[in-house]
């Protein structure tokens, strides 16, 4: 079958440019995040997971062993191939969408089932990681309140949108889930040859990746794939950090904790300035 390449990490780590970098040649096709779930995607998108079972595989049943789980992740993948011209495919799954394909008795904190058969057939998994958990939380709320979640090229327009206040206790949710997170698949695929960590501050200068990012990227795709690797997106040009309102109460809360470095290295230099949007 065409290889799969898998992407995992948290929403707003630079995944759907990645995506977007390895599927710039012929050959490899991007399929996104499959495991998306809002309506357009579901009725309209063929390699929708619930497309593919409202309307190929015909609805579903539960799964009580693991046989029954490897043999429809095979089917799902085997139709995912059916879409796919060329060698290799990319599927980007986040870190709340790998419980898909569990069977009956599952351990909640254990290996996602999905995760091990990637791993048992030998597929590339990369996984993305952000070092700024602080900025990739005020990313999400920017993008949210301005309903742009990419930028395809360099624009001087500033989104109307008004400053707004962070919600300290979902941001110290949010520490704790996404850093969590990513320490756990880190442990996950320790070990794993096919297997690399990415940094969304190192991982592309402009459209083209960074050498280093390239360099490891290399241990586990061909090298026609990355040697004209171009993401169709870029980072904005104008900084989220700038509509947070309540920042000196943000610095406050988290001063003494671990994430307190990221919140006030990120913070400092805007409050100073104090740039209204």
């Amino acid at each position: 079958m065409a290889e799969p390449i898998i992407i995992c990490g948290q929403q707003r780590s630079g995944t759907t440019a990645l995506q977007s970098a390895l599927a710039h040649v012929d050959g490899v096709r991007n399929l996104g995040e499959v495991f998306q779930f809002h309506g357009p995607l579901v009725e309209n998108a063929a390699h929708n997971f619930y497309y593919y079972v409202n309307n190929v595989r015909g609805g579903w049943t539960a799964l009580t062993s693991a046989e029954e789980a490897e043999s429809e992740l095979e089917k799902f993948l085997h139709y995912l191939e059916t879409l796919v011209a060329g060698s290799h495919f990319v599927i980007d799954i986040k870190y709340n969408l790998w419980h898909h394909f569990s069977p009956g008795w599952f351990n909640i904190y254990g290996r996602p089932f999905m995760l091990e058969y990637f791993k048992k057939r030998g597929f590339p998994i990369i996984h993305v990681e952000r070092k700024n958990l602080f900025r990739q939380f005020v990313s999400h709320e920017f993008a949210s309140r301005a309903r742009k979640w990419h930028y395809h090229e360099e624009s001087s327009e500033i989104p109307k949108i008004p400053a707004f206040d962070l919600n300290i206790e979902e941001l110290s949710e949010y520490f704790e889930m996404v850093d969590g997170n990513q320490a756990l698949f880190r442990k996950r695929l320790k070990n794993y040859p096919k297997a690399v960590h990415l940094t969304y501050e190192d991982l592309f200068d402009g459209r083209a990746l960074r050498p280093e990012s390239e360099r490891k990227l290399r241990r586990v795709l061909p090298g026609w794939i990355l040697a004209e690797a171009e993401s169709r997106f870029i980072k904005p040009a104008v900084d989220p950090v700038r509509w947070v309102k309540n920042g000196e109460a943000v610095i406050d809360a988290f001063r003494q904790t671990r994430f307190g470095v990221m919140v006030i290295d990120t913070l400092r230099p805007p409050l100073s300035k104090h740039q209204s949007p």
